[in-house]
């Protein structure tokens, strides 16, 4: 597993064909180019299909009507390839992750290599039966576990 990228906002890795994103602040259009750049750039190093999880932690920002324009044109772009797989998990429990996850599918509801997870146990099952083999769900909990634990930590003040 290698970590690409960890700051205060967002933590990205990648393991053999998967792309872990956990997002622990806000979102801007940069991000969202270099998360599509990283992704193709896996793609295009994976033979057959890839897969990607991302987990937007309980006190993450709100993204900007711009953002997610482009986040949602970056999504739509990098599922026009029909071996990639994602799931997106909104931590929580309230009121808030609950829209959140609505919104998540609402954003994309006839894309079923899109999925929206309650938890990340769930992220990790769908994936891992969607990619068809080559991880465990119990190695990409452990995986998202372990990047989770980068981000928290990135997260911190200084």
């Amino acid at each position: 597993m290698e970590i690409l990228a960890t700051d205060a906002d967002n933590t990205i890795a990648w393991m053999a064909n998967v792309f872990i994103q956990v997002r622990t602040g806000k979102m801007t259009i940069e991000a969202v180019k270099r998360l599509e750049s990283t992704a193709r750039l896996l793609r295009v190093r994976s033979v057959g299909n890839v897969g990607a999880i991302a987990v937007l932690e309980n006190g993450a920002e709100m993204v900007t009507s711009q953002v997610r324009d482009v986040q949602r044109e970056a999504v739509t772009s990098l599922m026009s390839d029909p071996r990639t797989y994602m799931t997106a998990v909104i931590a929580g429990d309230g009121v808030r992750a609950t829209l959140l996850r609505s919104v998540t599918r609402f954003v994309a509801p006839k894309m079923p290599r899109l999925h929206s997870a309650r938890n990340v146990r769930e992220a990790c099952e769908w994936l891992a039966k969607s990619l068809g083999g080559g991880h465990s769900t119990s190695e990409l909990l452990s995986l998202v576990e372990y990047v989770r634990a980068i981000a928290r930590k990135s997260a911190e003040p200084r």
